[in-house]
């Protein structure tokens, strides 16, 4: 009797490992599917933060970077390439946060201006009157998004054969430092640095 059970509990548990197994690799196969098709968290968190601080009776500021050629701005009133806005209420009209950009309508020194800020040009979204509020992390964008060719990851690898052989023919040899010696089991990758 007792091995027979034990037979039944073993053929059980593997039949419930294998279920398992299938059901997490289709888990993670949907929650990566999901990862990739996510929208940046940003556009959210600013919504948010800016609902915050009118509930709170705040005066919510803005502040972008003005380097970009996508943003409208006044350009006279960018200092060290950033531009802080009042986005309050009572100061703008026709205030729209969507994923993509920030657009209002406001005044400068009288003259009327329409305002476009790319949702990735938003550093930071705070409070005039005590400060509270977010600073953005990094996130990549779907108009940052780096496409590489196969011929400049070529070029590249040609740059350091050539140097190699400039090497060679010279009799001299450089130090290359570690982080730029290359490796034969990993392809070539590139880093946005911003």
């Amino acid at each position: 009797m007792r091995i027979a059970s034990d037979w039944f509990i073993k053929e059980k548990t593997t039949t419930e490992v294998a279920a398992r197994s299938r059901f997490h690799n289709r888990y993670t196969d949907k929650v990566m599917t999901e990862i990739l098709t996510m929208i940046p968290r940003r556009p959210c968190l600013l919504r948010a933060f800016y609902d915050w601080l009118i509930d709170n009776h705040l005066t919510p500021y803005l502040m972008v970077d003005a380097t970009s050629e996508d943003v409208i701005v006044p350009r006279e009133c960018v200092q060290d390439g950033q531009i802080i806005l009042n986005i309050a209420p009572s100061v703008v009209s026709d205030l729209s946060l969507t994923n993509k950009e920030v657009c209002f309508d406001a005044y400068f020194s009288s003259v009327p201006f329409s305002i476009v800020i790319p949702i990735s040009s938003v550093l930071a979204i705070y409070a005039q009157e005590n400060g509270f509020g977010t600073l953005f992390e990094a996130e990549i964008f779907e108009s940052e998004e780096v496409k590489v060719s196969h011929h400049f990851l070529n070029l590249v690898d040609t740059s350091i054969d050539t140097e190699k052989n400039t090497e060679e023919a010279s009799g001299v040899k450089k130090k290359i430092p570690s982080h730029r010696k290359k490796s034969k089991s990993q392809p070539p990758t590139l880093r946005i640095i911003k």
